[in-house]
């Protein structure tokens, strides 16, 4: 297995409660993993992912795309058809492509499916990067939760938006996660596991706490600061002129 899974306990006991219940109950889940780019969602959803199929659960993991969409529905569509033991067998799935153009159908199509699944066993289905959903699965998403309530499928949605309410739920049991940054003694945590070994020299300080202390604070800090603001502007005005349009800068 890979390197542990730092400061996460919390939420992967709320899951992992939440899969029993799913489990014990025979009714359905919806949680979402929302959080900033780059804060551990992908992370945590793998794990919870492998967890789950531990616990006796048949897992889908479906990631979005935002530039390489495939197809409509591709990233519930990859979900139940990928991985060393795949939720739908190849006939089974073949059978969907009439539907590719019929999400109305192809929705009820799914969901009878994954309800003749679950009466076997648990169902886990993740949805990474659900921000870049394209139409189809977004509906789908909306959907199919309410409409598989009394059965024990879990949805796990992966966004950096928290989501509103869905319309269509129902009363399955939901869940919001929202992942906040993880603490200083969790970084180091990480920095030992993936350098191998702690800093060099037992005098080092932790590298997160020698992260804050190399950052500049005082007015000279606030003045440089103020000037790096002041010529990235410019910066931007330039490039503005040049193509006629704004740049857009960073992660949505």
């Amino acid at each position: 297995m890979g390197n542990p899974l730092r400061g996460r306990d919390a939420e992967l006991a709320a899951v992992a409660n939440a899969l029993r219940k799913a489990g014990d109950s025979g009714r359905g889940a919806l949680i979402y993993l929302c959080g900033e780019p780059g804060i551990g969602k992908t992370a945590l959803a793998q794990a919870i992912a492998t967890q789950a199929a531990d616990d006796g659960f048949v897992v889908g993991f479906g990631k979005a795309e935002e530039l390489h969409q495939i197809a409509a529905g591709a990233p519930l569509l990859v979900a139940l058809r990928s991985g060393p033991a795949p939720l739908l067998d190849a006939d089974t799935f073949a059978g969907l492509a009439p539907l590719h153009h019929q999400p109305l159908w192809l929705v009820d199509r799914i969901a009878s499916v994954l309800a003749d699944l679950a009466a076997r066993a648990p169902v886990l289905i993740v949805i990474d990067d659900a921000q870049w959903a394209d139409q189809v699965t977004r509906f789908a998403l909306e959907m199919l939760p309410g409409r598989l309530a009394a059965s024990p499928v879990v949805w796990i949605i992966a966004s950096r938006e928290v989501p509103p309410a869905p319309a269509h739920a129902g009363d399955v049991d939901r869940h919001l996660l929202v992942l906040g940054p993880l603490s200083d003694t969790d970084l180091d945590a990480l920095a030992t596991d993936f350098l191998g070994g702690p800093p060099v020299g037992s005098d080092a300080p932790p590298p997160a706490r020698r992260r804050r202390q190399s950052v500049p604070r005082g007015p000279a800090a606030e003045r440089s600061g103020g000037r790096r603001r002041r010529r990235a502007s410019r910066a931007v005005r330039r490039c503005d002129r040049r193509s006629g349009a704004a740049a857009e800068c960073g992660c949505r």
